[in-house]
Order: structure tokens, then sequence, then C-alpha cells
């Protein structure tokens, strides 16, 4: 179930407000536009932040997704299922839990 999306050379968009993001968390701690997924020459999913307001605490500039990683934006919980070319994410904990997106490189 869920959305798929592809992502071409520009990547897609996390975050509260459904006009600007592919990925959509309608909670109060998502920012607007909160985080940005490409993938990286290598067939990497990077995410980062994207000037969010209520932060994404990385200690990189982009971070590698990898298979099984939980992530938390808000108080909603985001697992990471990675197998080939596509990259699922889906609410694990949270107000959201019907948000599943799968990122396939296109």
């Amino acid at each position: 179930a869920g959305e798929v999306f592809f992502i071409g050379s520009d990547g897609i968009t996390g975050g509260r407000h459904s006009a600007s993001n592919s990925i959509v968390l309608p909670e109060n701690y998502v920012s607007r536009r909160h985080f940005h997924i490409s993938c990286s020459s290598e067939g990497r999913f990077l995410l980062e932040d994207v000037g969010s307001t209520t932060g994404t605490f990385l200690m990189v500039k982009e971070l590698v997704l990898r298979d099984e990683m939980v992530l938390q934006i808000g108080t909603t919980e985001l697992g990471v299922m990675i197998s080939g070319s596509t990259c699922t994410i889906y609410v694990s904990e949270g107000p959201d839990r019907d948000v599943r997106a799968s990122i396939q490189l296109g």
C-alpha cells in the first residue's frame, strides 16, 4: 500500500505542507518543508534537512539511508526499507501511521 514516487535528478521532499511535498506528515512538529531525499550517482538514497524549524539532528550534511534504519521527524518515527533500486519509507510510530511511500530510481 502507499504511494510510489520515482526519484528524478531533483529528488523528492517531505514535510507538513501537502502542496510542496511528495511525502506529507501533517503534524505540528514537522516543518512545512522538512527533508529532501535524493539518490547519489552510486545509487544510494540520501536524506538531508532543508532548513526545518524543528530540526533534523544529523551529524553529517547528508545521511545515507540504510535498510531497517529508523528516523524520527517530529513525533513520527519513520522506518526505512531498501531493496535494490527501491527505498520504502513508512510510519512505524506516531500520528500518521497510514503514510507509506516507495521511492524508486527514475
